[in-house]
């Protein structure tokens, strides 16, 4: 107390100045402890005021308060300074006018807090009503720093308040002029403080005059800002001028194209390794791959596997590559066909298409002709494309489908032969009647002489019938002819008028049994003497089951139907002559398979429709009936 004592007799000396020396706890309230005479031409109060209680912090203006704070707060805690200064702040004087003034202290600290703050204040109103105008002037001009298009902030670099924006800066965080200039700052960049510390003393290590920092809005968006900041000296006092650029945009297109190439980058690798994964692929199956393997580009050889070495006979690789596979072909295809213009016909077709398969014909080194089963595919690259091509010797294959195929024909032939007897039994009998009737004709003729009635009339009528009957036993001459006469191309027919021919040659050797016909009419393509053999095979074997089950039941009249269906393309050929047994049904349709004796059956009737019906494409199936079987014909 006796040391305050000194200080308020101290002070009262010191009066006559503009300066208001003072001694304050440092507390919340700022207590006065000390305070000159003059504090009363202020503030308008006296000094005996601030002693008997009246706080400093009493008539320190509302709206100023805070930051006050904030600074002593930042000076004491955080700084740990000694001296202090604040920026210019307001108090309300006694008749209620507003005063601006300078504050600057020194403050004492006891076991590290801080205890006293001494000081003093100066009436700064007059300067603070002209300090726009100045603080323009050193920016040379006021309009352009309040009417630019950028975002301008003048910034206190002790405290970090904004001590000036512009209303460009308004319109970009939202808050007015006025609310802005009474923020810190730390109140709009979004890191803490240590982080913008780091940022800054980074862009000085990198000799860079700018800093990216979030900021936030006013509406609580964060956006990204670069700042430009230059030292601005306005009068007796350092500030910051800064240029703020939104740049959340490019940061945001930057960040997206980073990840675009980091994806694509990433794509990239992938594909690589894709690439590399079939590229050792590839080289793994042409390389051991269970067949010839042959790379070509354009018809010519570009590479090939050791299996395709050995397909041609050959050594070395560098003998196949560059040369084309007509090259290695006898001139002329199996198919008369130029080898050459076969190749190219078909690589034509792989590259429009992306695969063909064929069977060409080679001739290995040592002159032999060798059948070679070739797929041949497309294989797209980044710089163009090839065809791969998977050979196969396919000759003793080839050998055996001829053989197949002759053995087929020749078990065609043998079952026509063996229908000859049946052909010529029909022949027989419908030869009888016209026969017979030429036989009438000719007694009659004679008798006709002997009483002396022979007339010119009568010889022209008997010479007329019995013409007839002669023209028709030449047509089933002619017909049995066309039926053994060979077929080497297929054809196209109707299906109707060969099942009725086949149905007039076989109707007067079944008088007894019904041979119905119904639906439509359809065309194939096929052999049509084929095709009756197996009309006359199946009509055969229904008058044989029919005839066979008569033995057992003599009074069953026998019915075949034959309905052909244009629809589904198929012919239902079904009688009532008891059906197949069930223990059999599975091997009818084998060569020289027959329930009959040997002298009855060869056994190929079944056999030989099935194949016929395959020759055209075509299909054959059974199945049984209430009274019989039924055997169709597909198409």
């Amino acid at each position: 107390m006796i040391e305050d004592e000194k200080i308020i007799g101290f002070l009262d000396r010191l009066s006559h100045g503009p300066l208001v020396f003072f001694k304050r706890k440092a507390d919340e309230q700022w207590t006065v402890l000390a305070i000159s005479e003059n504090v009363n031409d202020l503030c308008g109060y006296t000094k005996q005021q601030f002693l008997d209680g009246l706080h400093h912090r009493e008539i320190i203006h509302p709206e100023d308060i805070q930051r006050i704070v904030q600074e002593m707060t930042f000076y004491t805690d955080v700084q740990r300074a000694t001296q202090y200064r604040h920026q210019p702040y307001r108090i309300i004087h006694r008749d209620g006018s507003v005063r601006w003034v300078r504050e600057y202290g020194y403050v004492e600290y006891e076991s590290n807090r801080p205890t006293f703050i001494y000081g003093y204040l100066t009436d700064i109103t007059t300067q603070k009503n002209n300090v726009d105008a100045l603080m323009m002037e050193s920016l040379k001009y006021r309009s352009f720093f309040e009417k630019h298009s950028s975002i301008f902030l003048l910034i206190d670099p002790v405290n970090g308040r904004i001590v000036k924006a512009n209303r460009s800066a308004a319109v970009f965080y939202g808050y007015s002029i006025e609310e802005l200039e009474q923020m810190s700052i730390s109140q709009i960049n979004a890191l803490p403080r240590d982080e913008i510390k780091r940022r800054m003393d980074e862009a000085e290590r990198l000799k860079r005059n700018y800093f990216i920092f979030p900021h936030r809005l006013a509406s609580g968006e964060v956006r990204t800002v670069e700042v430009h900041s230059t030292p601005a000296q306005i009068y007796d006092r350092q500030y910051l001028f800064s240029i703020i650029h939104d740049i959340s945009d490019r940061v945001r297109l930057e960040t997206e194209l980073k990840e675009l190439n980091q994806d694509l980058q990433r794509r990239v690798d992938e594909e690589i390794l894709r690439r590399t994964d079939i590229l050792r692929r590839y080289q793994l199956l042409f390389e051991r791959a269970g067949g010839a393997v042959f790379i070509l580009q354009n018809t010519v050889y570009l590479d090939c596997n050791d299996a395709a070495l050995a397909l041609f006979g050959l050594s070395d690789r560098e003998q196949i590559k560059g040369r084309h596979p007509h090259d290695f072909a006898p001139p002329l295809q199996i198919d008369g066909q130029s080898s050459e213009e076969r190749a190219k016909q078909v690589f034509a077709q792989a590259e429009h298409e992306g695969r063909q398969q064929f069977t060409y014909l080679h001739r290995r080194a040592d002159g032999n002709a060798i059948n070679v089963q070739v797929d041949l595919s497309r294989v797209d690259l980044d710089e163009g494309y090839v065809l791969y091509a998977m050979c196969k010797d396919v000759t003793a294959e080839t050998e055996k489908e001829k053989q197949k195929s002759e053995t087929e024909r020749l078990l065609i032939q043998q079952a026509k032969t063996a229908a000859m007897g049946d052909m010529l039994g029909a022949i027989a009998h419908q030869w009888k009647q016209p026969l017979n009737a030429v036989s009438l004709m000719m007694q009659y003729l004679s008798e006709l002489s002997h009483g002396g009635g022979l007339t010119t009339e009568a010889v022209e009528s008997v010479v007329n019938d019995a013409t007839a009957q002669l023209q028709y036993m030449s047509r089933t001459i002619d017909d049995f002819r066309d039926y053994l006469k060979p077929e080497t191309e297929e054809r196209e027919f109707r299906v109707r008028s060969s099942i009725l021919e086949c149905v007039e040659i076989v109707h007067d050797q079944m008088p007894d049994i019904v041979i119905e016909t119904f639906g439509g009419d359809f065309e194939i393509v096929g052999y049509p003497n084929r095709f009756k053999q197996a009309i006359l095979n199946l009509l055969n074997n229904a008058r044989d089951a029919i005839n066979q089950r008569r033995i057992a039941r003599p009074d069953v009249r026998g019915r075949i139907v034959i309905d052909v269906n244009d629809t589904l393309r198929k012919i239902d050929i079904s009688d009532n002559g008891g059906g197949v047994p069930d223990d059999i049904a599975d091997r009818i349709f084998e060569p020289y398979f027959t329930t009959r004796p040997i002298e009855a059956g060869t056994g190929l009737g079944l056999y030989i429709v099935k194949m016929i019906a395959e020759s055209m494409r075509g299909g054959i199936r059974h199945h049984n009936r209430r009274e019989g079987a039924c055997f169709t014909l597909q198409f």
